[in-house]
């Protein structure tokens, strides 16, 4: 099975950790991630000040040839936007909708924290 994850909690939030157990569990289970895709406060995975989080990210990758994704809207309005990180790439909602549909779930990784 083909998989999808999104994810919309900041860096700091436990959710990440779960996530990238999720992602290697799914792939032990011989099931593909094709893409993680990073949204709202997560975005900020791509500043340099989370290199620690993403680094577990890029673990989870590079193992696994997982594309690394944040969205576009999200991470234009972070500040110190100038330079993300080399192993994210900058996309569209459009193109989170177009991978979507080559996958047969998507896993939704949401914020602990409401309000």
């Amino acid at each position: 099975m083909t998989l999808a994850l999104i994810i919309s909690a900041a860096p700091g939030e436990t959710v990440h950790q779960h996530a990238v157990r999720y992602a290697q569990a799914a792939k032990v289970s011989q099931h593909t991630v094709a893409m993680i895709y990073f949204v709202d406060q997560a975005a900020s995975i791509a500043l340099p000040e989370h290199q620690h989080v993403a680094a577990l990210w890029q673990e989870v990758a590079d193992q696994h040839a997982i594309a690394l994704s944040v969205c576009s809207t999200a991470f234009a309005d972070l500040p110190h936007r100038d330079n993300p990180s080399q192993q994210f790439e900058v996309i569209g909602h459009a193109t989170w909708i177009a991978a979507t549909q080559k996958v047969a779930r998507i896993a939704s990784f949401p914020s602990q924290y409401h309000g």
